[in-house]
C-alpha cells in the first residue's frame, strides 16, 4: 500500500511479516473447515501506509500451557490462566491452528497420511463456533465421535458464541449422539507431561474439580484471537500508540499521519470514551469499504473534495449499519446462519427483557431441523435472523432480509399473527419475495429514499421532513400520524413517482423477475 504523497513509508512497519489474505465465502450446501464456515464476515484487520501489504489480526495462536504438574491434583484456582502468555517453545508438528486455506489443507493431509480416521485421538481446544464446525468436519471425514475430544477452556464472558439456548441445546444433543467427548472449563496444563512436546502424545488439563489427561494424535487450537508478537513489535518499533490494540481515530488514522489502520487489531482512542466499541463490533466488509473510500482521494487527485464534517463530529466514533454475519455447518449436520445488527454483545435473555425489544417471529424447532427466528424491532424492521436447518438453504437471500420493514415482507407480522405463516423457509420461497432477493433491489431502495427525501413540491415539505416534524411535535395533527402521512402520500406527487420507480425496476429486470406483472405486459 502506498502512503500519502511526500511522506516515505515507515521503515520499521515495513518489516511486518507479509501474509496471504484469502477471502473465502461459505457455501451453505458444503461441509467445510472453520476458515470457510466463518464465511461472510471474516474478522480481519489491516494497517495501511507501508510496503508489503497489511498486518492482520494475530489469528489463532498456539496455547501456552500452565506447566503445572497434574500428579499434584491441582485445580483451576491454583494455577494462573495462561491465555495472555506467549508460547515460545517449539511448535509441535501435530498442532494445528486453522487461519487460512493452507492451514486447512495441511491438516487434511495430516489426517490422510497418518490414518487419523481409523485410529487416533483428536483434541479440539477452545469455545468458539470454530470448534463446532471443526467437529462436524472431522465427523464428515469419517473420524469416530469417540475419538474426538472437545475441550472448552473457561469462558471469558457470560455470552456464548451462539447466544441462543435453543440452538445450543441442539448442538449439545448432536455432540452426545455422535459420541463426542466434551470437557468444560479446562485449562491446558502440559504436553507430554512436561517433556519435549514435538509431537504431542498426551495433553493434560486442569478443571475446577480434578485434572485429566488425554491421548493425542492431533491438537487443534481455537483460542481467542490476539495481536501476535511480531506485529506488536513492529508497531512498537514504529512508535505507534498501542493500548492492547493499535489506537486509531474516527478516520482510521494512527498517531502517524502516513499510516491508517482498520479491523479488530485496532481500538478507538480513549478520548472518545467508547472502549466497548471497536471495529470488531461492525461488518468487516463495510469497514473495508469506508477505509477504501477514505483512501481514494490519495490515488485519484481529480476527485472533488469531500465536505469536511463539523468539528464536533470528530469527537464521535462512526456507527456503521451493515449486518454482522456468522454461520457454518454445526454438529448434527445443522446448517446455521445468524445475522444481527452491530451491537455490544448482550445475552439474548437480557435483550428480550428490554421494554423496547420489539417482537419475535419463530417457526419450526431445532429438533425437527427447521428452526427459523426473526426479531422485529420497535420500528418494525428486521434486526436479527437465526436459521438452523437440517437441509441447505439460500443464505445469501436471507441475509438480504436484514434491515427490511416487515410490511415489505408481505405484511409478515399481520400474517404471522393470523396463523398464515407456519414455515418461514417456505414463506420466503414464494414468488412475491423474489424482487427483494435481487441484487439490484438495494438500488431501488436508494431511489425510493431519494424520492421521499427530496422536495418534489415547492409548497410542501418532503415526506422525510414531514415525518421529522411529526416526530419533533412541530405540527398538530387532527388524526393519527400514520394515517396523516399515508393520506399526504396518496394525495401528492410522491405516489406516482414511487409507483413509476417500482415499475421501472420490474420492467428493467423482467428477465430475472418474470413472476411480476406491470401495465402493458398483456
Amino acid at each position: 500500500m502506498q502512503t500519502k504523497r511526500g511522506l516515505p513509508p515507515r521503515r520499521a512497519v515495513g518489516r511486518l511479516k507479509k501474509r496471504k489474505d484469502k477471502s473465502v465465502s461459505l457455501k451453505s450446501d458444503e461441509s467445510a473447515w472453520p476458515w470457510e464456515n466463518r464465511g461472510w464476515d471474516s474478522p480481519r484487520g489491516s494497517t495501511l501506509g507501508k510496503p508489503g501489504g497489511g498486518a492482520k489480526m494475530g489469528s489463532q495462536r498456539v496455547p501456552c500451557p500452565t506447566e503445572v504438574d497434574i500428579s499434584l491434583h491441582p485445580t483451576n484456582r491454583e494455577v494462573s490462566n495462561s491465555c495472555l502468555r506467549r508460547y515460545t517453545g517449539p511448535i509441535p508438528c501435530n498442532h494445528f491452528t486453522l487461519n487460512d486455506e493452507e492451514d486447512c489443507l495441511r491438516a487434511l493431509a495430516w489426517i490422510k497420511n497418518n490414518s487419523i480416521t481409523a485410529e487416533g485421538n483428536i483434541i479440539i481446544y477452545g469455545n468458539s463456533i470454530d470448534t463446532y464446525t471443526t467437529v462436524e468436519t472431522l465427523l464428515s471425514l469419517g473420524v469416530r465421535g469417540s475419538c474426538i475430544h472437545l475441550v472448552q477452556h473457561p469462558p471469558t464472558s457470560i455470552i456464548t458464541c451462539i447466544n441462543d439456548c435453543a440452538v445450543e441445546g441442539a448442538i449439545e444433543d448432536a455432540l452426545q449422539a455422535a459420541g463426542v467427548n466434551v470437557y468444560r472449563d479446562a485449562l491446558l496444563a502440559q504436553w507430554n507431561n512436561g517433556l519435549y512436546p514435538d509431537p504431542i502424545h498426551t495433553a493434560s488439563f486442569t478443571t475446577p474439580t480434578k485434572p485429566f489427561q488425554l491421548p493425542c494424535s492431533m491438537f487443534f487450537s481455537f483460542l481467542e484471537k490476539n495481536v501476535d508478537y511480531e506485529t506488536f513489535k513492529a508497531f512498537n518499533d514504529a512508535c505507534l500508540v498501542y493500548d492492547g490494540r493499535l489506537v486509531i481515530d474516527s478516520n482510521f488514522h494512527t498517531n502517524d499521519i502516513a499510516i491508517r489502520a482498520a479491523g479488530p487489531l485496532t481500538k478507538f482512542s480513549n478520548r472518545y470514551y467508547s472502549n466497548e466499541w471497536t471495529h470488531s463490533n461492525f461488518n468487516s466488509k463495510e469497514i473495508g469499504f469506508q477505509l477504501a473510500a477514505a483512501m481514494l482521494k490519495l490515488f485519484d487527485p481529480t476527485l472533488e473534495p469531500v465536505t469536511e464534517p463539523p468539528a464536533d463530529l470528530d469527537r464521535l466514533i462512526p456507527m456503521y449499519k451493515g449486518a454482522k454475519i456468522k454461520g457454518g455447518i454445526l454438529p448434527g449436520s445443522y446448517h446455521y446462519l445468524h445475522v444481527s445488527k452491530p451491537a455490544i454483545p448482550t445475552p439474548l435473555e437480557v435483550q428480550r427483557a428490554q421494554s423496547d425489544f420489539g417482537s419475535e417471529i419463530v417457526t419450526g424447532n431445532v429438533k425437527n431441523g427447521n428452526y427459523f427466528r426473526i426479531h422485529i424491532n420497535k420500528y418494525r424492521m428486521v434486526e436479527t435472523i437465526t436459521c438452523l436447518s437440517k437441509v441447505p438453504f439460500p443464505a445469501s437471500n436471507y441475509i438480504r432480509l436484514f434491515g427490511q420493514h416487515e410490511q415489505a415482507l408481505n405484511n409478515l407480522c399481520a400474517r404471522y399473527e393470523d396463523g398464515l405463516v407456519p414455515d418461514l423457509y417456505s414463506y420466503f420461497t414464494e414468488p412475491w419475495c423474489m424482487a427483494l432477493f435481487h441484487d439490484r433491489f438495494i438500488d431501488l431502495r436508494k431511489a425510493l429514499h431519494q424520492i421521499l427525501s427530496s422536495k418534489e413540491d415547492e409548497n410542501l415539505p418532503s415526506m422525510e421532513e414531514l415525518a421529522r416534524q411529526i416526530e419533533d411535535e412541530e405540527i398538530n395533527l387532527p388524526e393519527k400520524p400514520r394515517n396523516y402521512l399515508k393520506r399526504v402520500f396518496q394525495e401528492t406527487i410522491y405516489r406516482p413517482l414511487v409507483e413509476k420507480s417500482i415499475l421501472d425496476y420490474l420492467h428493467y429486470n423482467h428477465y430475472h423477475l418474470p413472476m411480476y406483472a406491470w401495465p402493458g405486459i398483456i
